[in-house]
């Protein structure tokens, strides 16, 4: 018998079609912001042992672009190659980060880094347009003809959820993991002796790291409150009475802004927590970017100090954007944490370096990341996609 799933306030619905074409988009747009974004390349090069060229005094920099275009960007996609209802969730954040790029353009008078944030806010734009869907309920005649369709092509039957997630998931490890593998880590060589091995890491890392958001966003935090109706036992009917149909199914009332700020204090604390000195992180990259004399670091055309600055401005809002109702809270919450964490991480291996946080400062860094995840874990997220 077909099987419908149900649909979650603030999600989207989708045709098998549909879907089909959500997933594919967000598996080559990870992997085009993998590579040629410079996401995981920049990040392989300075995982212990580095390669010589990439450990010295820009270490840090490599670590802070690629710890963040990874995290912020590339494990929402990977995530939605499983889970395509988290599209629009997906496209606000990439789009969001793309603005931070505009404050951090001005404070460090680098214009080029809103060329960057503008690819980003393209990469949005696109997530956006394949993943609209319809909202709620389909019209009666329009969901039954589709369901006819559907159960003649076998869509919809018992387990097919988990069927197309499993074949997904193959093509994740074979698309994004394997082709840059293959293609140029493995024969990486006398270029970079370890490079086989920390791609190899540091791909399934990525990979893992999406499927784990996977799983929280699915994760209920608490048990939905029973309604009124739901609590009162059936009455009795006579024989001869005629069996009463069930009341259709209601959606709950849009949770107003007092109310979203309730249930995020958690979130809203642990980020106020970490505001200042992210702030403070920010304005120092950008003076050393403004700075007379400055000797750019680039990437495609783009300073890493102002990019840097763009993404660490993001840590703080992305989250207060979620819980205000701007995307996803444990989306916000498990990509901001990663993130920190990672910054953290690299700061500790490289506590000397340009544009590092110190060893201190890692440490704080890392424990704020890890709070930031918990918080946004036991967020009751109302718009955790099911499709």
């Amino acid at each position: 018998m077909p099987t419908t799933t149900p649909t979650i306030p603030g999600t989207r619905t989708f045709t098998a079609e549909r879907a089909t074409a959500a997933r594919a988009v967000a598996l080559v747009l990870a992997l085009a912001w993998s590579t040629v974004g410079f996401a995981t390349t920049d990040l392989w090069v300075v995982i212990p042992p580095p390669h010589p060229l990439f450990a010295g005094e820009h270490a840090m920099l490599e670590a802070g672009w690629g710890v963040t275009m990874t995290c912020l960007v590339v494990v929402p996609l990977l995530a939605m190659v499983l889970r395509p209802g988290l599209g629009r969730a997906v496209a606000v954040q990439v789009a969001l980060l793309a603005a931070c790029a505009v404050p951090a353009a001005a404070l460090a008078l680098d214009g080029a880094v809103v060329l960057f944030g503008a690819a980003q806010l393209l990469t949005a734009g696109v997530v956006a347009l394949v993943a609209r869907g319809r909202r709620g309920a389909h019209n009666g005649r329009r969901r039954g003809e589709r369901r006819r369709r559907e159960r003649r092509r076998g869509v919809g039957r018992a387990g097919e959820p988990r069927r197309l997630t499993a074949v997904w998931a193959a093509l994740t490890v074979l698309v994004f993991a394997g082709l840059p593998w293959v293609g140029f880590m493995r024969t990486s060589g006398s270029f970079y002796p370890d490079g086989s091995r920390n791609g190899a890491l540091l791909l399934a890392a990525t990979v893992v790291a999406a499927w784990a958001l996977v799983w929280l966003v699915r994760r209920p935090a608490t048990t939905p409150p029973v309604s009124p109706a739901a609590a009162t036992p059936p009455v009795p009917l006579s024989a001869s009475a005629p069996p009463v149909p069930p009341a259709a199914p209601t959606s709950p009332e849009p949770r107003s802004a007092p109310d979203r700020g309730r249930r995020g204090l958690p979130v809203l604390a642990v980020t106020a927590a970490g505001a200042v000195p992210w702030l403070v992180y920010v304005w120092h990259l950008t003076a050393e970017a403004r700075a007379p004399g400055h000797v750019p670091y680039l990437t495609n055309g783009v300073d890493h100090w102002p990019q840097q600055a763009a993404a660490a401005l993001a840590l703080v809002v992305l989250p207060v954007a979620a819980v205000a109702g701007l995307g996803s809270v444990r989306l916000a919450g498990w990509t901001v944490g990663l993130s920190a964490v990672g910054l953290g991480g690299f700061s500790l291996l490289y506590p000397e370096v340009a544009a590092s946080l110190g060893a201190t400062s890692g440490v704080l860094s890392m424990v704020w990341g890890g709070g930031l995840v918990v918080a946004s874990a036991v967020h009751p997220d109302g718009r955790a996609p099911v499709t």
